[in-house]
């Protein structure tokens, strides 16, 4: 079933378009306040957020912004703010759509439509299961990795990251989301999971022990903020020995 979390601090309206919405088959999660609201979309994973800007603790473009650091959750945004500024300021900050109060329960549930369908990813087809590269073929059915015919053997774990990377090619996938995903875990409990699991990573595709002459990471292997991110191609291709052995390389946190 669909989720949708919906964030308004007026109860009687979050109430209503959640029964609404119900009524249309959605799962509905209902948040008053900016901090549950956030709390909420990493647990459930919704389909599409309706996010109210005027909330009591936290202003609802800093909500936005910091939900756009981890997901990219389709956000329409419900506010009683109509002025070409602010609505320009929410589309900026990552908002999909903008929806003025008062508003057409009709006109709203159209737009929630057209956002669950843009954001659902398409399915992989049988012949999409392998994905090749020059040096790797990521065989995703048999969850193996084959460098030039011999088989790379990586964790579950780092299989995990591994596969969550290449099936968001071309979307930015942050620290936070890996944490929360692969580990199911708030990012802040494990600082350096993400670093450590990406460098053995490439410490178990490169067959070939490499030079520590070069011994500072790509800056693609980086993380910590919602701008860093690895890239599957980077975790791979990169470890073809012009990387610095895994003991050379500085720790998160370190320059």
């Amino acid at each position: 079933m669909t989720t949708i979390v919906v964030v308004d601090d007026d109860r009687p309206l979050a109430r209503a378009l959640g029964i609404n919405l119900r009524a249309h088959g959605y799962q509905v999660t209902l948040a008053h306040d900016g901090r549950t609201a956030l709390t909420e979309v990493a647990r459930t994973h919704p389909a599409v957020v309706v996010l109210d800007l005027g909330l009591p603790d936290l202003d609802g473009i800093e909500v936005l912004t910091d939900i756009r650091c981890s997901s990219a959750v389709p956000v329409i945004v419900l506010s009683a703010r109509s002025t070409s500024s602010e609505k320009v300021e929410a589309l900026d900050a990552g908002a999909d759509d903008y929806v003025t109060k008062p508003f057409a329960v009709n006109e709203l549930l159209a737009r929630i439509r057209a956002s669950v369908r843009r954001g659902t990813p398409a399915l992989m087809t049988e012949t999409e299961h392998a994905v090749t590269t020059p040096d790797f073929t990521i065989d995703l059915g048999a969850h193996r990795v084959y460098r030039k015919g011999n088989t790379v053997r990586l964790t579950p774990t780092e299989w995990s990251l591994l596969e969550m990377l290449v099936r968001q090619s071309g979307k930015l996938v942050t620290q936070k989301q890996i944490l929360t995903d692969i580990w199911a875990q708030p990012p802040w409990n494990r600082p350096t999971t993400c670093g450590s699991t990406s460098r053995n990573c490439a410490a178990n595709s490169n067959p070939t022990p490499p030079t520590p002459a070069t011994s500072s990471p790509n800056p693609a292997w980086a993380t910590g903020s919602c701008h860093e991110h690895l890239h599957w191609k980077t975790l791979l291709d990169n470890a073809s020995g012009s990387r610095g052995p895994i003991n050379h390389w500085p720790q998160e946190g370190q320059q």
